[in-house]
């Protein structure tokens, strides 16, 4: 199983909305998706060569990250690939005392997975998104 970390290109937009439909049941679109590769930093993770998931982050100030977003193929799911994949960002990420994400509150596998890398919630909003830190300073 060969396995890449990589870039998104403009090439991959069509790949990604599909795989961000599936994971989030939300169609943000092709110009949307193309503006989140060129604005964003967006790493895919192929298996073999087919894409089996993404991230995109941004840095918000020297102090600040945030992933918005980390998605997995239904069909790769299972295999540590969300593992792998979020591994390379922090390893990624500018060192930074802070880096946040939100998360589904009753998305149980994600939540456990976000933990055993040092997020904790911070909160948990009216619709049931759980905001969660990554507090390096705690952290490392």
């Amino acid at each position: 199983m060969a396995i890449v970390y990589r870039t998104a290109s403009l090439e991959d937009a069509e790949a990604l909305r599909a795989l961000a439909l599936q994971a989030f049941k939300h169609d943000w679109g092709i110009p949307a998706t193309e503006r989140q590769i060129k604005h964003y930093q967006t790493r895919m993770l192929e298996v073999d060569g087919e894409i089996a998931g993404y991230v995109i982050y941004h840095v918000e100030d020297p102090a600040t990250a945030k992933i918005a977003g980390l998605a997995i193929d239904e069909k790769f799911k299972g295999r540590g690939l969300g593992r792998k994949l979020l591994s390379n960002t922090l390893a990624e990420i500018p060192i930074g005392p802070r880096i946040w994400l939100d998360v589904w509150a009753n998305n149980v596998i994600a939540r456990t997975m976000y933990e055993s890398f040092g997020f904790v919630v911070e909160s948990i909003n009216e619709r049931g998104l759980a905001a969660m830190v990554l507090d390096r300073r705690v952290a490392i």
